[in-house]
């Protein structure tokens, strides 16, 4: 049996198994592909389901009766498709990249939308689908960054951690502290602060995961090169190998080639003046955090509200500490790349669930990461 495919485009994402989307097929008989024949009456064909969002790719087909002009989302008999299990209430069948049919996702490559973009893939949301967890407890693969693949899709499964044990994911059940759960990796939205022709510069709308500033106290002070190194200093920090490797390596999975390069300024000027003295060389990063003088440029963030941001039940689980207070439920805690000093201790400036910017030492577990980046988009 040959199993050809028409790709189309699907404009809305609701319940598919009931086909309340439009799409553009036309069942005519000069779009008729070689189909299959079900019992000598019914044609079916093959097609890719595909969504400008990104949040659904060509990993996936299903089935159309395309007997008359007006297609019906149909399945033929199990039989006639070479085995092939398509289940009564989802005509979708997963295929991977050794399918010549499968099309990688769209988040190999930038989609604007509005004034967000959609690049990249991360954990973010609890799975609660116990048949789905069931699979991927028996039959993920697990990859060389720690994920893992099941009918082409990443997951994580991960040990929870949370601040507290009172802390929920937004489903509202409690995070049980040293559970399992499994997250399935799903596009990221990026926030755009500035873009000059196709170079865009983007900061993740959510706080993805969590990581120390560096893993010591900020009173401790190193030698590098001869030179009195603080824990504030960025360019030896912990969280920037975090953010240009760990996250990197997951978050770039399916294609990376749009992220420039970019010299980050952690100069005197993108901090307050009194922690002039902390400040360390320019970096050139693919990853970066926003400096103190970033989040406080109004172009960037219009209010000082504007700069919180929510924290993922991902984040949660790995011990991403957030308000509870009823105006920022779920706001969390994040750092940025620059230093700060009160007069005691030498810190590094958090932006807090309200906006505001303090400096926390640079050894808590509990801040978040909200990495930037610099694309180009043709």
């Amino acid at each position: 049996m040959q199993k050809n495919k028409r790709l189309i485009v699907i404009t809305s994402l609701t319940v598919l198994s009931a086909l309340t989307v439009t799409t553009s097929i036309i069942c005519s008989s000069k779009n008729l592909f070689d189909g299959v024949v079900a019992n000598g009456e019914a044609i079916y064909y093959h097609y890719s389901a595909v969504a400008p969002t990104g949040t659904r790719h060509g990993s996936r087909e299903f089935w159309m009766n395309c007997s008359t002009l007006t297609p019906v989302f149909d399945q033929p008999s199990a039989t006639i498709f070479e085995g092939s299990a398509f289940d009564s209430l989802d005509a979708f069948y997963e295929l991977d990249s050794s399918d010549d049919r499968y099309v990688a996702p769209t988040t190999a490559n930038p989609v604007i939308n509005g004034s967000n973009i959609i690049y990249g893939i991360y954990p973010q949301t609890v799975l609660n689908d116990n048949s789905l967890i069931s699979e991927l407890n028996s039959n993920a693969v697990p990859q060389p960054n720690g994920w893992y693949k099941y009918r082409a899709e990443y997951y994580v499964k991960q040990s929870a951690n949370p601040y507290d044990t009172a802390y929920v994911f937004d489903n509202g059940s409690t995070i049980t502290k040293n559970k399992y759960y499994w997250f399935k990796c799903q596009p990221i939205t990026w926030k755009v602060l500035n873009h000059t022709g196709d170079n865009y510069t983007i900061v993740s709308s959510v706080l993805l995961d969590t990581c120390y500033f560096y893993h010591e106290a900020s009173n401790v002070v190193r030698t590098i090169d001869g030179k009195s190194v603080y824990n504030s200093n960025y360019k030896y920090s912990d969280v920037r190998p975090f953010i240009n490797e760990t996250f990197y390596d997951g978050a770039f999975i399916f294609g990376d080639s749009n992220i420039q390069i970019t010299e980050v300024d952690n100069s005197k000027s993108s901090t307050s003046s009194s922690a002039g003295s902390y400040v360390c060389d320019n970096t050139f990063d693919k990853v970066f955090l926003l400096s103190y003088e970033e989040i406080r440029n109004t172009d960037y963030f219009a209010t000082t509200g504007s700069r919180g941001c929510i924290t993922t039940d991902y984040s949660r689980v790995r011990r991403a500490m957030y308000s509870t207070n009823s105006s920022y439920f779920h706001y969390g805690y994040y750092w940025t790349r620059s230093p700060e000093t009160d007069g005691l201790n030498i810190r590094t400036y958090s932006v807090y669930p309200s906006g505001s910017l303090y400096g926390d030492d640079t050894s808590y577990t509990y801040q978040s990461i909200r990495p930037a980046i610099t694309i180009t988009v043709a």
